[in-house]
């Protein structure tokens, strides 16, 4: 993978642990910065993405403080407990592969599902081990709605060398609720480039390339 594109997407990991977001409802959403979850007049309503994006850091920042992402154990149960349930890599691998999604089996779907999962996640472990060091800071902007279960949770991450990167992080919700299905930082897609990844992969070797 091009280094700019494994950026990208620890970008997307340093931001995004937490367990599963499950909001139900949402009220309206107001123009301006986003400064924090819901209002006092709105504490009954179930916590949003962005809620559970925010203690998703604290969650990333303490872990690795801990110093345990240095051992393997330890680390390969946190991104199975914290990491992967974030996910549908059901849909993502669905967007992925596109048109030759239909006409895959249901084994060979789910083949390719592991295959990008696995791509993902050795992308985030690597990366993790090797931006160890001061954590980004990350201000959270005002969510966009695309209808009653699709939601766009904005975040601008300073990072400690004065770069700076906007990302936008797309909920769907599920069977299993709200779940993240793609990632944009400063307007590159996670899932469009995997599409561009494997559809070069598919004219050179045909549609058995996305499995094997």
């Amino acid at each position: 993978m091009h280094p700019r594109h494994i950026l990208i997407l620890s970008t997307f990991f340093l931001t995004l642990l937490s367990t599963n977001a499950q909001a139900e409802n949402y009220p309206p959403a107001p123009s301006g910065p986003y400064t924090g979850s819901a209002s006092t007049q709105q504490k009954s309503v179930t916590r949003t993405p962005l809620d559970v994006l925010k203690d998703g850091i604290a969650q990333l920042q303490d872990f690795i403080s801990s110093g345990e992402i240095y051992d393997q154990d330890k680390f390969d149960a946190f991104v199975n407990n914290q990491v992967k349930p974030f996910f549908d890599f059901d849909e993502m691998s669905r967007l992925v592969a596109g048109r030759h999604y239909q006409g895959l089996s249901p084994q060979k779907r789910q083949q390719f599902k592991a295959r990008l999962e696995e791509m993902f996640l050795l992308a985030f472990m690597k990366q993790v081990s090797l931006h160890a060091g001061p954590q980004p800071r990350v201000d959270f902007l005002r969510p966009r709605f695309r209808g009653p279960d699709e939601v766009e949770a904005l975040a601008r991450v300073l990072f400690p060398n004065g770069s700076a990167k906007r990302l936008v992080f797309r909920f769907h919700k599920g069977k299993k609720g709200w779940k993240v299905y793609d990632v944009a930082a400063n307007g590159t897609s996670a899932v469009l480039y995997y599409r561009r990844h494997f559809m070069n992969q598919v004219r050179r070797y045909g549609p058995q390339a996305l499995v094997e």
